[in-house]
């Protein structure tokens, strides 16, 4: 399961993108999220990432991780402040590569009794 999801402006113009690949059966990992360096604060990341979220709940993942460079201190909070919390690397990677991981909250549809 891999998805893919790209943000528009009213131009049609792709200012924002993102990717989510399953990893395992119940983990997807964010493989990329972009924002346009002129469009950042505009909450363009947040609405791309909740979007990758969302679909990975459908999709039947528990958690979602990513890695990211420390020097990226804006995507560092945009991921703190979305619930994300930084846990050891799942593999080898270089010292300044930081892991984060959220677990997705479930829904269940419950049939009235």
């Amino acid at each position: 399961k891999n998805f893919f999801v790209v943000a528009l402006d009213d131009r049609d113009n792709v200012v924002g993108c993102g990717s989510l690949r399953q990893v395992e059966p119940k983990i997807g990992q964010i493989r990329r999220l972009w924002v346009n360096q002129v469009l950042r604060g505009r909450s363009i990341g947040r609405r791309l990432l909740s979007a990758l979220e969302g679909a990975g709940a459908v999709a039947g993942f528990e958690f979602i991780r990513l890695e990211v460079y420390e020097a990226l201190s804006e995507a560092i909070l945009l991921f703190e402040t979305s619930g994300y919390t930084q846990v050891e690397p799942w593999e080898e990677s270089p010292p300044d590569l930081k892991a984060y991981q959220k677990q997705l909250v479930a829904l269940t549809l419950e049939e009235d009794a």
